[in-house]
């Protein structure tokens, strides 16, 4: 799996960025994806933003620690998926942006290249769809405009 995800992050890269939507089961095949994304980024040079929640994040540090040493784990960087994705309460997509903006403002400053990975949460799936999409079309735009 890890070859795979290396392959396709190549791709994006290629293609001046993109997304990937990953549904899954099994936390620990989500986990193990994960990692081999976030491994996949490091060694290409990138930072990696990791947007994940309190119960799964201590997980994926877990098996980075396995794997990656302390100047490398220093190239990931994690958000509270709740508090990025609900910073005002609910999920509204302008909010998101701009807090995303925010964050990865300092990256875009010192020329870091990064990747993000986000863990969206919602408990209605038929809304969360409709969210996820808005949300995506703006954050496709804001990648091209930073670059």
């Amino acid at each position: 799996m890890r070859e795979k995800i290396t392959q396709q992050t190549r791709e994006l890269q290629q293609s001046n960025g993109g997304h990937i939507f990953y549904e899954y089961e099994s936390i620990e095949a989500y986990v193990r994806n994960t990692v081999s994304y976030i491994i996949a980024g490091i060694e290409q040079g990138d930072h990696v933003v990791v947007i994940e929640n309190d119960r799964v994040y201590p997980l994926i540090h877990r098996e980075l620690g396995k794997e990656l040493n302390s100047d490398d784990m220093k190239k990931v960087h994690r958000v509270n998926n709740f508090d990025f994705y609900c910073f005002k309460g609910d999920f509204n997509s302008e909010t998101v942006i701009s807090y995303f903006k925010k964050f990865v403002e300092p990256f875009i400053e010192n020329s870091i290249s990064i990747r993000t990975w986000a863990h969206v949460e919602w408990a209605d799936k038929e809304q969360i769809t409709y969210y996820v999409g808005e949300y995506e079309k703006e954050v496709d735009q804001t990648v091209i405009d930073f670059g």
